[in-house]
């Protein structure tokens, strides 16, 4: 009986954990991904539509926030792969601009 109480409580824990981060995902989705005016969202095919119009870095953030989460790197990995994707996003800004204005 003495086991069942920490294996009740951990998977508890986990539960709220995955809670907690579903909750911090969609807010993170809603301030850099806002729904547009008007928008209803019991309209039918009216959220799939808006998913396929985020942007590719919001879903790259969000996959590059679950690898260091779940995954177990070194701490040099944590803090240097979102400084890497940071100084890759803004040479992708810079670089996918058209030839003419990439280098002004």
């Amino acid at each position: 009986m003495k086991s069942a109480v920490p294996t009740l409580l951990a998977v508890a824990a986990g539960l709220a954990l995955a809670f907690a981060l579903g909750v911090a995902v969609e807010t993170f989705s809603a301030v850099v991904h806002p729904f547009p005016p008007g928008f209803d969202p019991n309209a039918p095919g009216s959220i799939p539509e808006h998913v396929r119009r985020y942007p590719d870095w919001v879903l790259a953030v969000a996959a590059l926030a679950f690898n260091l989460s779940m995954l177990p790197y070194v701490m040099q990995f944590k803090i240097a792969m979102p400084a890497t994707f940071f100084v890759a996003c803004l040479l992708g800004i810079r670089l996918g601009r058209p030839a003419s204005e990439a280098f002004k």
